[in-house]
């Protein structure tokens, strides 16, 4: 089966010999639509876009004084909880995160100030109680590459609202040692240079799978959107090489460097 029925297929699944996952009827996928149906899986992108571009912290403070952010992920836990469409599958990978967890947890419980290490333990632990809602909403390769689309575009946003917070606004941060200013992100907890650098990194191996996959995953799209979409991952690629060489992180561009390198 092609890769355009594997990504533009319903949800009914089938595994063929040799492990392959196939999808059957890509036709009951053209009578939904390109956008999927599944509640819980808008709200967990939804969250990953709040997670990422986290407007309590600079766009919208009042947001933080009503801890909107936990509000919403109680919500989604609940929805994906009471669903009956959610799907959890045990395998080494998340066998592996569970015991990792259980590390952490040791490590914090008999460090020698629990205290210090209860932030980044409350950090990890969102991210871990994340993978587990992506892992149940996620049940076919179509709703894995809408959302992992979602996160290019969200990134894309992100870093054209840094961008223009940084030519227009006057918004970095100002390194002393070299003399030089730097783009910081539009929030606080990811958003050093360093880390922003790091982030768009990360995103460029996703970005590239899109690309490979573009005209099988817009096949069944409106012609107008079948036309832009290639140009946006070209924008989004462009947007991110200028946002790394803004942040003048070192590791960031060699980085950057070695994935190009390494694509080509």
């Amino acid at each position: 089966m092609s890769l355009a029925e594997s990504i533009s297929g319903s949800n009914k699944m089938e595994y063929n010999p040799g492990n392959k996952m196939s999808i059957v009827g890509p036709e009951e996928r053209l009578k939904r639509g390109i956008w999927p149906r599944s509640v819980p899986l808008w709200m967990a992108t939804f969250y990953m876009s709040l997670f990422i571009i986290r407007p309590w912290e600079q766009i919208f403070p009042s947001l933080g004084d009503i801890h909107f952010m936990r509000i919403y992920a109680v919500c989604t836990m609940a929805v994906v909880f009471f669903s009956n469409k959610k799907r959890f599958q045990m395998n080494f990978q998340t066998l592996a995160i569970i015991l990792f967890l259980f590390a952490i947890s040791f490590s914090m419980v008999f460090a020698w100030n629990p205290s210090l290490s209860w932030e980044p333990f409350y950090e990890y632990l969102t991210l871990i109680i994340f993978y587990f809602i992506l892992i149940m909403v996620i049940r076919t390769p179509y709703d894995l590459v809408f959302m992992v689309t979602c996160y290019i575009v969200t990134t894309a946003v992100y870093l054209a609202k840094s961008q223009m917070e940084f030519f227009f606004f006057g918004q970095h941060r100002y390194d002393p040692g070299a003399g030089i200013v730097r783009m910081c992100g539009i929030e606080s907890t990811f958003g050093g240079p360093n880390s922003l650098a790091m982030s768009i990194v990360v995103s460029l191996p996703m970005l590239l799978f899109l690309w490979s996959i573009r005209k099988e995953l817009s096949d069944t799209w409106p012609a107008s959107w079948r036309r832009w979409f290639p140009r946006f991952l070209v924008f989004y690629f462009l947007l991110a090489a200028s946002s790394i060489i803004l942040t003048n992180s070192r590791s960031g561009m060699v980085s950057f460097i070695l994935f190009i390198k390494k694509t080509c």
